[in-house]
């Protein structure tokens, strides 16, 4: 019997079916009456309603800070704008319906989250650093063999049980793994542009090199 489940069938609810039954369900009757009225699955109707209300806040969001940008850029070039943009400090509904229909390019989508000091540190100034490292190349002449890039990650000396079948309900499952507490051991690894490779090291954390560190190991 294979590992996945191959479908036999294209079967699945209608976004018509799940339309409807989410209206019903924004009129106040719940998910689970719906479901079992239109005879639909109740996880796949909740599933469609959570994401409609997270697409709708998030369309919401977007759609009056996209006004608001659109009357700034208006004002600041001085161009006309209705009486109404000026009353309420943001474009009009009709507007931004407008340009989503003459931009079809365009459209609604969920940002993936983005830390601030990797966006802030992707400026002029530190992009400057290419220009540097191009000029050291050209001075030194240095070629792709001479052109390394390192890599660390981090070991464990203790390594993660496998899988157990328990009961279910049973909170605590243990697995004897080792006597001596886990220590996190540096490796590294070194390849150069052309292609070759440093085989693979081992930083430990002792002010004495043992043999036994390295017991099982490569030979290289």
């Amino acid at each position: 019997m294979p590992r996945v489940r191959i479908r036999t069938t294209n079967r699945g609810v209608p976004a018509e079916l799940l339309e409807r039954a989410s209206k019903v369900v924004e009129e106040g009757r719940s998910i689970r009456s719906v479901a079992e009225e239109i005879h639909i699955p109740v996880a796949t109707l909740t599933r469609y309603v959570k994401r409609k209300q997270e697409l709708a806040e998030l369309c919401c969001t977007f759609y009056i800070f996209f006004r608001k940008l659109a009357f700034e850029l208006a004002s600041f070039h001085g161009l006309s704008c209705p009486v109404e943009w000026a009353n309420n400090g943001m474009a009009g509904e009709s507007w931004f319906t407008n340009f989503m229909r003459r931009h079809q390019n365009l459209s609604v989508r969920r940002p993936q989250a983005t830390s601030l000091t990797r966006s802030t540190s992707f400026n002029e100034k530190n992009v400057e650093i290419f220009n540097n490292l191009a000029t050291v190349y050209r001075r030194y002449g240095f070629e792709a063999k001479d052109i390394w890039n390192v890599d660390e990650t981090s070991l464990m000396t203790v390594q993660k049980p496998g899988l157990l079948v328990s009961t279910k309900g049973e909170r605590r499952v243990s697995s004897g793994i080792s006597a001596e507490r886990g220590a996190l051991i540096t490796m590294a690894l070194a390849g150069n542009a052309l292609g070759n490779i440093i085989p693979s090291h081992f930083v430990f954390l002792r002010n004495k090199f043992l043999t036994h560190f390295i017991r099982g190991g490569s030979e290289s």
